[in-house]
């Protein structure tokens, strides 16, 4: 909240409270482009689940403990980034803090694009995460 002087004159206020209301509508849309609406899902550990491109995060929990897949769609299934300048980040998260490295969580793509310049990538940490962006050739890892 911010506080202005009492000796302000009206005009002044009125001002004021209309960059205030500016400021706070920008924030909103910022919010809403940085995060915007995310198609969740949660699978259970254990086998392969093939993503969907609709699937911004995929949180991995629950079940036995063994080793995940997750097949990342083709890149052709998403906006060019080069020319589009748009893209998708699909999140791949390990949920219930209960993964080692004999229960990995391993990432691949339908159409064997690299991803960091790996065929694969893997969780091996509790809550561990990888953050992928598709760019029409390979994923690149963003967080």
């Amino acid at each position: 909240m911010i506080v202005l002087p009492y000796n302000l004159m009206a005009g002044q206020i009125a001002r004021a409270a209309q960059v205030m209301a500016n400021f706070n509508a920008l924030v909103s849309a910022i919010s809403s482009l940085a995060f915007g609406s995310y198609q969740a899902k949660v699978i259970a550990w254990g086998g392969t689940y093939d993503a969907l491109v609709s699937d911004n995060l995929i949180v991995i929990r629950e079940g036995s403990a063994s080793a995940t897949l997750v097949v990342l769609p083709a890149q052709a299934s998403y906006p060019n980034l080069a020319s589009s300048g748009q893209a998708n980040m699909v999140i791949v998260k390990e949920g219930s803090g209960l993964i080692t490295p004999s229960t990995p969580i391993t990432i691949s793509a339908a159409d064997g694009a690299l991803i960091d310049g790996l065929i694969s990538q893997t969780i091996t940490g509790p809550y561990g995460a990888l953050s992928m962006i598709p760019d029409g050739a390979k994923w690149n890892i963003v967080a």
